[in-house]
């Protein structure tokens, strides 16, 4: 069915991926979601830190928490994140060791929040990998930062 549909001047390798090696050789189970997995682990860990009474298993919560991941990583900051994927599972031989990991989000010196304009005074809960400000939870997770101004 799928060489019905490919044009004519393309050529198409169909591979299969033997059964029990994913973990071996899909990208984002060789690297990809340990940082993300590390990610969501930092930030169940500043909830409690922080004293922070949120039900990260309510379905809405987890489903909010896994936008707001995709959308930190989508950042061009993580970009070689994911190359580096492909290079560990021997896909392709440009070594990417340029990214920063999840603490770049995480890594806080007790700073208030940036939104001024709000007169927000709370503490720093994350720094946003897009536009590189410094949110509270409340301006992070319950306003939902969905950003995509890098800077």
């Amino acid at each position: 069915m799928i060489k019905s549909v490919t044009t004519a001047n393309k050529e198409l390798e169909i591979l299969t991926i033997p059964p029990k090696t994913t973990s071996l050789l899909q990208p984002l189970d060789k690297y990809g979601f340990r940082p993300w997995k590390n990610f969501v682990r930092k930030f169940f860990d500043r909830l409690v830190l922080d004293s922070i009474d949120l039900d990260l298993y309510q379905r809405n919560n987890i489903l909010k928490l896994q936008s707001l991941v995709h959308n930190q990583f989508s950042s061009p900051r993580f970009r070689n994140v994911f190359k580096y994927s492909w290079f560990v599972c021997g896909y392709t031989d440009d070594r990417q060791e340029n990214f920063p990991n999840h603490d770049y989000c995480f890594n806080i010196a007790n700073k208030n929040c940036s939104r001024h304009d709000l007169q927000c005074n709370t503490y720093v809960f994350i720094i946003c990998s897009w536009c590189n400000d410094s949110l509270c939870f409340d301006h992070f997770f319950t306003d939902f930062h969905f950003c995509n101004n890098f800077q």
